[in-house]
């Protein structure tokens, strides 16, 4: 079974009208109509990477939909890094760092913030983390990023705080090129993190970037579960 015969299944009713997913899009104005289009049209960028000694990482959860495909796509195995977004006190959705697994921080320059919220809140979702991952890798074969090719990726960078903690965690893995792919991103963000990969990919860059979801029709939240069942999925179809 191939990604599209998986990814068709799976949302048989929501592919029916859609047409071809390869076909080719003008990405300078435009929104994917949800996560797996845009995962498609991002894997065209990636052909190079196809069948090599590589590994698609994923952002959970809103990047794990669109991993899933690249990695079917790509015939490479899929896995997940764990991290989250630090939120400013006063607004949670605004993120002023983030937090990756073995606690690995990246923070923005905030004086009006205290260290000890700083702190707590690290330790706090660090704590989140280690359930999450724990839940999401029990019982699979997770392969070394040494010396690998890994593929970042995620659904949308908006501040990319929560890819920099990500790609510095693994980048301390010594993985032998650290790839970034995403659909869409702020071009402060992109900035932000070309100098810690060795190629970066994204259709659509906006300097008037709000949020992920402006560049989605649909863009529902990505539950556990699904995560879950993606990753086994993804699993069957390296066999």
């Amino acid at each position: 079974m191939t990604i599209n015969e998986v990814v068709d299944r799976h949302h048989q009713n929501e592919f029916n009208n859609h047409g071809n997913l390869f076909s080719k899009h003008n990405t300078t104005n435009m929104t994917f109509r949800d996560r797996h289009e845009a995962a498609f049209l991002l894997e065209e960028q990636l052909v190079e990477f196809k069948n090599c000694d590589g590994i698609v990482v994923a952002l959970p959860r809103g990047g794990v939909p669109v991993g899933f495909v690249i990695a079917g796509s790509l015939h490479l195995p899929l896995q997940v890094v764990p991290a989250k977004k630090i939120g400013h006190p006063q607004n949670k959705e605004y993120a002023i760092g983030a937090v990756t697994l073995a606690g690995y921080k990246v923070l923005a320059s905030i004086d009006q913030v205290s260290k000890s919220y700083i702190n707590e809140e690290a330790e706090r979702i660090s704590k989140l983390l280690e359930k999450q991952n724990s839940m999401y890798n029990e019982g699979r074969y997770l392969k070394s990023f040494e010396d690998k090719i890994v593929i970042v990726v995620d659904d949308g960078l908006a501040t990319g705080y929560t890819a920099e903690a990500a790609l510095k965690y693994i980048k301390s893995k010594k993985p032998k090129q650290l790839i970034l792919a995403v659909p869409a991103a702020s071009k402060n963000a992109l900035n932000k993190l070309k100098p810690l990969v060795d190629k970066l990919f994204c259709l659509k860059q906006n300097d008037d970037f709000q949020a992920v979801g402006q560049f989605y029709q649909k863009f529902d939240q990505v539950e556990d579960y699904e995560v879950i069942d993606y990753l086994n999925r993804s699993e069957i179809l390296q066999f």
